[in-house]
Formats: C-alpha cells, sequence, structure tokens
C-alpha cells in the first residue's frame, strides 16, 4: 500500500519527503489534468502545460492565480481547493 500511495502522488507531481509532515515536494506530474474531489464539494485540480516526455522541468507554477515559488505545498494549501497550474519546459531553470 505504501508504495502504490507513493507512485500516485508522486504521479500528481507531490512528493511526500517526510513521512507524517503535512507538506509535498513538487515535482513534474505525469498527467495533464488531475481532479482531486474534496469534502464540502470543493477540489483542488493540477493543470500541466506543455506535458511531453522532453518536458520535465518546472518552469513556473500558480496556485490559483498566483506566482508559486516554493518547492513544497502544504495540505492545508490543497485542502482548501484551489488550482495548481504547472508549466514545465526542457531547460532546467536557474
Amino acid at each position: 500500500g505504501t508504495m502504490s500511495a507513493w507512485y500516485v502522488l508522486s504521479s500528481m507531481g507531490l512528493y511526500p519527503v517526510t513521512v507524517g509532515k503535512p507538506e509535498f515536494q513538487l515535482s513534474s506530474p505525469i498527467f495533464s489534468k488531475i481532479v482531486i474531489h474534496l469534502e464540502e464539494g470543493r477540489k483542488f485540480e493540477i493543470i500541466t502545460k506543455n506535458l511531453s516526455d522532453n518536458n520535465f522541468y518546472i518552469e513556473s507554477a500558480k496556485l490559483n492565480g498566483n506566482d508559486f515559488n516554493q518547492l513544497f505545498i502544504e495540505h492545508k494549501d490543497i485542502a482548501k481547493g484551489g488550482k495548481l497550474v504547472y508549466k514545465l519546459s526542457n531547460i532546467p531553470k536557474k
């Protein structure tokens, strides 16, 4: 079960670095759109632009329309619902 959960989260671009710590490191998703259905009808969407086999670097990310320049996202931010939009590239960003 643990390996399956790790794979699903990692495929979504959310890497659980520390067990028990409510945060995820951002990584490149392998899906163009993911919808996580939450309580009370809320949802958290992960949208991936420029998805391809060659584009695996994160060029930029936006959380609810605002630039998101962090390496981690907290569980509480996902639980609120909203939208995380990745733009991928084949060139690493400095």
